[in-house]
């Protein structure tokens, strides 16, 4: 479908980056100063933590609350009391349901990937994290359509394992 915009063709890392820049620009310059300045406005803000990976998680949390946001996105299961103990809730978390690479797409992976939601959903629900991510993969040359059906496959399996518990994947 044609609408008429060109995009230009930026790597996803190209993308982050531009991304992130763009953010420190607003923060370092005071243009939107805190976050938690924008009271009443309907707008809630969380933060991806893989984006920030190299900054060690504890100063990051007490970065993120003293910020304003409320919330952190893909933490690892291990990683989800320390946002706790910043007030922080975690509104996405990672259970090591596959990864970028290795996903849903891929039948080998299946077993591991359910095995994480049966380990990981039941704590997930316990600890107030609400939904939780899961990986599509890289196809590796597989066909759009057998990659689709592997990973309805899986879902198919993991989603009355999140849905018992009241969680989202």
């Amino acid at each position: 479908m044609e609408w008429g915009v060109r995009m230009p063709n930026l790597t996803r890392r190209q993308a982050l980056r531009a991304t992130g820049a763009a953010s420190l620009g607003l923060i370092a310059g005071g243009v939107g100063g805190r976050v938690n300045g924008l009271t009443g406005v309907g707008i809630t803000q969380s933060v991806a933590r893989w984006c920030f990976a190299d900054i060690p998680l504890e100063p990051f949390c007490a970065s993120v609350a003293d910020l304003g946001l409320t919330a952190m996105d893909l933490l690892k299961v291990d990683e989800w009391s320390v946002a706790h103990d910043h007030g922080l809730t975690v509104s996405c978390g990672d259970v090591g349901a596959g990864t970028i690479e290795d996903g849903l797409n891929e039948p080998a992976n299946h077993a591991a990937i359910i095995g994480a939601f049966e380990e990981h959903i039941p704590r997930a629900a316990r600890e107030g994290v609400p939904n939780v991510i899961c990986f599509f993969g890289n196809r590796r040359g597989m066909a759009d359509g057998p990659a689709i059906e592997n990973s309805i496959r899986c879902l198919r399996e993991c989603a009355p394992i999140a849905e018992s518990e009241g969680v989202s994947s």
